[in-house]
């Protein structure tokens, strides 16, 4: 009976450890990307207010100031943004993409995926700050079209707020 139970905790620990160790390494990479921007706010005496991590990417909302933070890291570079949207008009997802033929039936492969903003000088080009590239970022999406939708509406209702 000992036995039995020595047995069933050990192939739970065997389980459960390498999942905790996993967690545990996320949430201090998460931690290291909101540091980042966080600093990066802290020098024009800004603060994040809300922000958001997928991966190696992370965005955050400065509301008094206006401004969001994207810090994205790919395998060959870091790239980080700061957009002060009282510049900008609106806010919208970017989605370059292409129907593929997979198996008999049409598949959306996307290309890019990302937020534009558009300025509200015309003259000005718009802004577009990538969250997936299929160049560098392989071919399996993981969440940037879902993360791009959820910060283009939150970033658009802070524009209508201030």
């Amino acid at each position: 009976m000992l036995n039995s139970f020595l047995l069933f905790f050990g192939v739970i620990a065997l389980i459960v450890i390498p999942i905790l160790i996993a967690n545990s390494r996320k949430s201090q990479k998460s931690m290291l990307l909101l540091q980042k921007i966080k600093s990066e706010a802290e020098k024009e005496e800004g603060q994040i207010d809300t922000h958001e991590t997928l991966n190696r990417l992370i965005i955050g909302l400065d509301k008094k100031k206006q401004a969001v933070y994207i810090y994205r890291l790919t395998p060959a570079e870091e790239y980080f943004t700061k957009v002060d949207l009282k510049n900008y008009d609106r806010c919208k997802v970017h989605e370059i993409s292409r129907l593929e033929n997979y198996k008999g039936q049409g598949a959306k492969v996307f290309d890019t995926v990302g937020l534009s903003f558009v300025p509200k000088d015309k003259k000005q080009s718009l802004l577009t700050v990538e969250f997936y590239n299929a160049a560098t970022d392989g071919l399996t999406l993981t969440g940037q079209s879902l993360l791009a939708e959820r910060w283009a509406r939150t970033i658009n209702e802070s524009m209508r707020k201030a």
